[in-house]
């Protein structure tokens, strides 16, 4: 690897890091911080999703400055990006997700939040969430694998030892999460899974684009559509999930839309589709 090369994306992802957990929380809290001095409450929804807006904006700067561009990072091995594989992948995924809200085993428990606000919420969400998912692709899953891959996302031994360090951070910077206090740290191993997952979609689609849609519709269903009483991004949803059997179900959700995706990459390769 050119050591030009392996330079620049180290600094990506050292700045990605420090944009995402200190720079942009930190400039939304201040700005939150005097906008209440004069009577103007910022909601804490805004306060928390809104980072990874600014995070991004600024990340594409300083891409720019390391003499590329996002647009670029987010490209496959050839070509462009996969749109219309991104939003196969994006609109297959959410029909899973909303599919499995149908099965029985879920006690589903209707909002009591004004219908105003639930809508107020799902239109912050979508404005934002697509960032958020963005962020944690590039710094968990995208950046690293170019790192070692000279620019390149390809399938290697560094990149699958690559695939399980950032997965295990990944899981770290979710044990925070109200989830984790609920149902117990037996949950951080379904994010260190979903990093392994996320890194090996990357792989063998040799680019972003069934990944991000995966992360993105996972993150999206749980902010608009459903979510349990200790989501991370509280109970605003249409729907309010309750189970006893919610770490289970977690795991094998996990399971069966890999299983899924790995099949939609396996039928691309095959019929030579979405340039798979």
């Amino acid at each position: 690897m050119e050591k030009k090369s392996c330079g620049k994306y180290i600094l990506l992802i050292l700045s990605l890091f420090v944009l995402g957990y200190i720079v942009s929380p930190t400039i939304l809290i201040l700005f939150s911080a005097i906008f209440e001095m004069y009577g103007c409450k910022v909601d804490n929804y805004i306060v928390m999703l809104a980072p990874y807006v600014l995070s991004i904006m600024l990340f594409a700067l300083i891409a720019r400055a390391c003499k590329t561009r996002l647009k670029k990072e987010l490209d496959p091995k050839e070509g462009g990006f996969r749109t219309s594989l991104f939003f196969f992948a994006l609109l297959l995924m959410l029909f899973f997700q909303l599919s499995s809200l149908m099965l029985p085993i879920y006690q589903k428990i209707r909002n009591t939040e004004s219908t105003g606000f639930i809508l107020y919420s799902a239109i912050v969400a979508l404005l934002t969430i697509p960032f958020q998912t963005l962020f944690e692709e590039l710094l968990y899953r995208i950046l690293p694998l170019r790192l070692i891959g000279d620019g390149k996302i390809e399938s290697s031994g560094k990149s699958m030892l690559i695939i399980v360090l950032f997965s295990l951070a990944f899981m770290l910077m979710h044990i925070g999460n109200p989830e984790i206090k609920r149902y117990g740290h037996i949950l951080l191993l379904y994010y260190f899974l979903s990093g392994i997952m996320l890194g090996l979609f990357m792989i063998f689609s040799k680019g972003v684009e069934i990944s991000w849609a995966y992360h993105l519709a996972i993150n999206l269903y749980g902010a608009i559509i459903a979510s349990s009483e200790s989501g991370v991004l509280g109970n605003r949803t249409f729907f309010i999930l309750e189970s006893n059997h919610a770490v289970a179900q977690s795991f094998i959700s996990l399971i069966l839309s890999s299983a899924l995706m790995l099949y939609l990459i396996y039928i691309g390769r095959r019929k030579n589709l979405f340039s798979l």
